[in-house]
């Protein structure tokens, strides 16, 4: 049974928020998503179009995943934070799983509309919208230290449109060309809207591959030689290496157009090897973790895992790694489960599924390699393009489901609610984080910390809360000489900690608090602390040098 107009709308309105507000960039857009992604999911329940496995599934997965989350997870609240995010991805696949209908003509749609607005915006920002940041960045009146890193982005001139980082946009840019080319077929078919509807397309492709290569990203061209390949797999196999090197040519040309364009950003910090040493580092953690640190805890375990002259990163650049170093053996599990899923879903009609959805296809494979060398499932924007993929290419075409029982779906029901309500929550305190950090910027440290107190009320569990608020409350003290904010910062600093044991700050800070309340040994056990967990930061090696004499009684 085909789902009514208004509930593919939602499903598809999901993809329109993801893309142009990122969940990962924007608090508001992440609820967006949720809300869209979880009322087209239930409307379908009620509809009786999800079969009663699927949801069995579901509940089983994500039981198993707060569990793990409270049990190992080094920083619960990033845990369950991403495991909101998971439970958009699991109701749009739901949902075009069993759609009842074939939904890759209006996906085409959608992805084009969007490639255009988002590659349209891109080459504005180009010509006109860095000079315009550049201006907005130096009148702001922020420290150096604010305005430094983000002046620095803008001189690079590399385009990042909507979303948070170039290499993010160029992945949705490459996943959307294969659409343009079932549009591309639809439009040759009517004379009526030929000219008019390759003229359109033409266009299109044009701006989205000048958009791409103004990401100045070896990535993109990357992303171009999977889709070409995936595309002469499909149709010349036989043929593969003679075409492939007219392919390979043109696409060699593109890169090292792109190195001489970024040769003296490349030789300083190169991205390859950078990302080796990133991979490195998630292969430690696993090695020292074996049952993982909770979901999206990376970031706050590679301090300790870091190699010497790696960069600084919250993610591994490469999801399987990445899950792998969260998860431990439980993401082997999962990995192995999901994979037997494929191939039995997948079946007898593999052909018949790749003639039928070919765009799917190829848009697919640029998805998983660029989780290969990036962090699609961990940017809920090209994060929930992949789970749509997913859900179409393995679409159910039958027609009869199992409905579930009134006990599975008051499961599902108490997770969607809990999912909703806490990205509810995050939005709230997201924003007065945001406020706050505007606040100190313009010398009001007293509005900032109530700010900070006021987001602390709506989402008690996360740590950086407690960490910009014990900042706040350490200078205000030290300013003022007032003991209650040092007391109080103390709190802070220490609640962060029983919140998120890895965090580094959060004990670099309380080192300070104590040493100021004449606690110098105590100050150094943290600070010393802080070195374990991050043996290349330079302050924390610095502070405790000043400890140490202060200790020993040298004069400093």
């Amino acid at each position: 049974m085909k789902p009514k107009p208004i509930v593919s709308g939602l499903a598809f309105a999901s993809l329109f928020f993801a893309i142009l507000l990122p969940p990962e960039a924007y608090s508001d857009g992440k609820m967006a998503v949720v809300l869209c992604a979880t009322f087209a999911f239930f409307i379908s329940i009620t509809e009786k179009r999800i079969d009663r496995r699927y949801l069995m599934a579901g509940l089983i997965g994500f039981v198993i995943l707060v569990g793990h989350s409270l049990v190992f997870s080094v920083d619960a609240y990033r845990s369950i934070e991403l495991l909101a995010t998971l439970w958009t991805y699991y109701c749009l696949a739901g949902f075009f799983l069993f759609a009842g209908y074939d939904p890759v003509f209006p996906l085409s749609i959608v992805m084009v509309s969007l490639s255009i607005l988002v590659s349209g915006y891109g080459l504005y920002q180009y010509l006109w919208g860095f000079d315009q940041l550049a201006a907005f960045i130096s009148r702001s009146g922020s420290e150096a230290a604010v305005t430094a890193p983000l002046l620095g982005r803008v001189t690079s001139h590399r385009v990042f449109s909507t979303f948070a980082l170039p290499g993010t946009l160029w992945g949705f840019l490459v996943m959307a060309i294969p659409f343009h080319g079932v549009l591309w077929e639809r439009a040759k078919q009517n004379e009526k809207f030929k000219a008019v509807g390759t003229g359109v397309l033409a266009v299109s492709l044009v701006v989205l591959i000048a958009t791409g290569f103004l990401t100045r990203s070896f990535g993109f061209v990357a992303g171009l030689l999977v889709m070409i390949l995936t595309w002469l797999i499909l149709h010349h196999r036989q043929m593969l290496w003679n075409r492939l090197t007219l392919v390979l040519l043109p696409l060699v040309g593109a890169g090292v157009g792109i190195y001489l364009l970024r040769r003296g950003v490349i030789e300083g910090a190169n991205p390859v090897l950078l990302r080796f040493g990133n991979w490195i580092s998630a292969w430690s953690i696993f090695a020292s973790h074996p049952m993982g640190t909770g979901l999206n805890t990376f970031g706050v375990m590679y301090p300790r895992y870091m190699l010497s002259g790696a960069n600084e990163t919250q993610f591994a650049h490469n999801t399987p790694l990445q899950l792998l170093s969260e998860l431990g053996y439980l993401g082997i599990a999962a990995a192995v489960i999901l994979i037997l899923f494929a191939v039995k879903r997948w079946g007898n009609s593999a052909k018949a599924r790749i003639s039928d959805r070919e765009c799917i296809v190829i848009a697919l494979a640029v998805w998983c390699f660029h989780n290969v060398i990036d962090i699609d499932f961990y940017f809920a924007s090209v994060g929930t393009v992949g789970a749509i993929l997913i859900g179409v290419l393995f679409r159910n075409s039958e027609s009869s489901v199992t409905p579930p029982s009134r006990t599975v779906f008051a499961g599902a029901a108490l997770i969607a609610f809990s999912a909703v309500i806490f990205s509810a929550l995050v939005l709230f305190s997201t924003e007065l984080q945001n406020r706050a950090k505007a606040e100190y910027e313009s010398l009001k440290p007293d509005a900032a910390l109530a700010t900070l107190l006021e987001a602390r009320a709506f989402m008690p569990f996360n740590s950086s809360l407690y960490v910009e608020a014990g900042q706040i409350q350490l200078e205000i003290s030290q300013k003022r000489r007032e003991p209650k904010y040092l007391t109080a910062a103390i709190d802070s600093f220490s609640r962060s900690i029983v919140l998120s044991t890895y965090r580094v700050d959060s004990h670099i800070g309380l080192g300070l608090c104590l040493s100021a309340n004449r606690d110098v040994a105590g100050g150094l056990k943290e600070i010393r602390l802080a070195q374990r967990l991050y043996p290349d930061n330079t302050y924390a090696r610095a502070v405790a040098r000043l400890m140490e004499k202060n200790l020993s009684g040298t004069p400093q």
